[in-house]
């Protein structure tokens, strides 16, 4: 209700481009903000030529930015990037008709001024118009590059932890793997350690004797070794190949058994 009455202009189809008269530039170090460009405006304009003298460009206002081509030198083209614009508005006035931007320069770290005279106030309002819209355009894409890039990144984050995930989990299964092959290795040695013994038929054992006391014995190949015998070196170790020897002396025992036992029953009947 209280607001200015907006107005209406018309933009041409294709791209926009515009005849001006570059004024000048003047620096600055106020990048933007309403009116910021009024007094640097009137210092340009107070410094130029007079306005048959200025030289003619032309302007052409696309989604990049904006670019100035001389009339006279084609080869003297200005550009001014999208994204280093950091303010432009239409002046008011006696200066209607003057388009004005800031621009920073990069290179020199700088912001300065720039101005241009158009054929009529509508369209200098419609270059700000127009330029608005590239503004719009280029900071849309700026956020969708920029939302990109994070999502990117976010991604990037996650498949490294996934890697890291499955990678602990690969390790803690490889560790789970080798216990139990170590465990199951360690029971078939103890296995075969105790079949070898077996297989040996080496073992010992006690018996009580008629005195009380204990009298221990070894088995080794199914032969009993007597202590008493391996001490007195009476018989020795033997092996299963020594059954004839034993035989032989087993015999040769009855035998002088029996002689002993005759000899005996003699002596008593004299």
């Amino acid at each position: 209700m209280f607001g200015k009455k907006k107005e209406k202009v018309e933009i041409t189809p294709g791209e926009p481009q515009f005849l001006v008269k570059y004024i000048g530039n003047e620096e600055t170090f106020v990048a933007n903000g309403k009116g910021c460009t009024t007094k640097l405006v009137q210092k340009i304009w107070d410094n130029s030529e007079e306005e048959r003298k200025l030289r003619k460009y032309a302007m052409l206002i696309v989604p990049t930015g904006m670019i100035l081509q001389d009339l006279e030198n084609k080869n003297r083209i200005l550009k001014f990037d999208i994204k280093s614009i950091s303010y432009y508005c239409v002046e008011q006035g006696a200066h209607d008709r003057i388009f004005a931007w800031i621009y920073h320069n990069t290179e020199i770290k700088k912001f300065h001024c720039h101005a241009v005279l158009c054929t009529s106030r509508e369209k200098a309002q419609t270059a700000a118009i127009i330029l608005r819209k590239s503004l719009q355009i280029a900071y849309k894409d700026w956020k969708a590059e920029k939302n990109r890039s994070a999502r990117m990144k976010s991604n990037a984050h996650l498949q490294h932890a996934a890697l890291e995930t499955k990678r602990s989990i690969e390790e803690a299964d490889a560790e789970v793997n080798f216990n139990k092959i170590a465990s199951r290795s360690s029971s078939i040695k103890s296995s075969e350690s105790g079949s070898t013994s077996s297989e040996r038929g080496e073992y010992s054992y006690s018996v009580q004797n008629g005195d009380g006391g204990e009298c221990s014995h070894s088995v080794h190949n199914g032969i009993t070794l007597d202590p008493m015998d391996l001490q007195n070196n009476a018989i020795g170790y033997l092996n299963i190949e020594d059954e004839e020897v034993l035989s032989s002396i087993e015999n040769s025992s009855v035998v002088s058994s029996e002689h002993d036992t005759e000899t005996i029953e003699k002596d008593t009947l004299v």
